[in-house]
């Protein structure tokens, strides 16, 4: 209740705070043969769910990944290896993770245009891809 007495029109600013989770993300990117490996690294609060997202144009084809099963060009990433193939250009990622089935999570973004892969996890959550 607002201090003049209306229902559900507080400010959050006068809200009190509650279940605050802290999340630390470090990604390192490292050449490889090929490609490269990137290393995410993200710790904090645990047991909270993260997702990668890897975000690639419209128009190409997905193999090695698995289909949302409510959001149309939204793929999960739990295989070894995903690709995705436009043209004569394909890009390989993985091995992926699927801990969870979350895509927008709590204070995320709304999914970008495009096509998109997540890679879920739950921290504190390690794990390397290869781009190539």
């Amino acid at each position: 209740i607002s201090p003049d007495g209306d229902l559900g029109k507080m400010p959050k600013s006068n809200r009190k705070t509650s279940n605050v989770q802290h999340l630390e993300t470090t990604v390192t990117i490292t050449p490889v043969a090929n490609g490269i490996q990137v290393d995410f690294d993200m710790k904090g609060t645990d047991f909270v769910p993260v997702a990668v997202e890897l975000i690639f144009r419209k128009g190409g084809k997905f193999s090695g990944v698995e289909p949302h099963p409510d959001k149309p060009n939204a793929f999960y990433c739990s295989e070894k290896q995903g690709t995705y193939t436009i043209g004569t250009d394909t890009i390989t990622f993985g091995p992926g993770k699927k801990e969870h089935r979350g895509t927008q999570l709590r204070g995320g973004l709304p999914q970008m245009e495009g096509n998109t892969v997540y890679i879920t996890g739950i921290t504190p959550f390690k794990h390397s891809i290869i781009l190539s």
